[in-house]
């Protein structure tokens, strides 16, 4: 497909989302370049399962940017597939449906776990901020007011919610898997580096703290997802990492290697010997 220009990419399209994301502070750039991907990867999800059709072309165009609010206007088309604007339409009437029920605790429906990465990739800008809101909405071309009562909006506090659900769930699945496939090495006393942390001290149980790995090269070159033999040992990583940039810290500490198989799945942290930053 040729690239129209933007009014006539618009004019094809028939329609469009809105995405306003409302926050009186910076905004982290991964934060907000993943809530367009996700959005964006939600999209291509829609017309593969939908319509059969895995290969979109999806655009975005920045409307307007002003003080405290982000103001995306997000046009897509499905290539060869006419009634661009109800196709649109349906996208959101669907994102904002699974949203509703993730909220409502309705978790169980194929659909609706399919997407639950993409719908938390897309709010952690909000989660991460000290006040904000996301606001999606459906618009016709010939209508620039929209449809506001139809919108969905998520707040800080949900988005916070549909997060600390994910990483709840996602904790709870890796434990049960960690359960019955476990085959844990002897303890190993090794160096280790944090690859990915969530530095959040207020989850709601310090348990759930998930979406945690670590890079231990004397066993292997791939991060790893860090788990915890007591909540004791969790909450030291969580006090040393706090404030501090957490990709350079190297700690010595006693692991267990779990394997399902021959294949290693996690690492289990025994204990922290000591630590510093690199």
């Amino acid at each position: 497909m040729q690239n129209p220009s933007y009014s006539g990419f618009m004019d094809e399209a028939g329609g469009s989302l809105e995405l306003v994301l409302d926050t009186t502070e910076p905004v982290e750039v991964r934060d907000f370049s993943l809530m367009l991907s996700a959005l964006a990867s939600q999209y291509d999800d829609f017309l593969d399962k939908t319509y059969g059709q895995p290969d979109s072309d999806t655009r975005f165009f920045v409307k307007e940017v002003r003080k405290g609010s982000y103001i995306i206007e997000m046009a897509a088309i499905a290539v060869g597939m006419m009634d661009q604007a109800i196709i649109l339409k349906q996208f959101f009437e669907l994102t904002k449906g699974h949203v509703r029920n993730l909220l409502a605790g309705e978790h169980r429906s194929e659909p609706v776990q399919e997407n639950k990465r993409h719908i938390v990739d897309m709010v952690q800008a909000v989660a991460n901020s000290d006040k904000g809101s996301l606001t999606l909405a459906f618009r016709e071309r010939n209508d620039p007011d929209g449809a506001s009562d139809t919108a969905l909006v998520i707040t800080k506090d949900d988005a916070g919610k549909l997060t600390r659900d994910f990483e709840s769930d996602l904790f709870a699945s890796e434990q049960k898997e960690a359960v019955f496939s476990e085959e844990r090495s002897a303890p190993r006393r090794v160096l280790m580096r944090l690859y990915q942390h969530n530095q959040d001290p207020n989850v709601a149980n310090k348990k759930d703290r998930t979406q945690h790995k670590a890079i231990i090269r004397d066993i292997d070159d791939k991060p790893k997802t860090l788990s915890y033999d007591t909540e004791m040992v969790a909450d030291e990583l969580q006090d040393i990492v706090s404030g501090r940039p957490y990709q350079d810290i190297i700690f010595e500490v006693s692991i267990a290697a779990v394997y399902e198989g021959e294949r290693l799945r996690i690492y289990r942290l025994l204990e922290i010997h000591s630590w510093y930053e690199e």
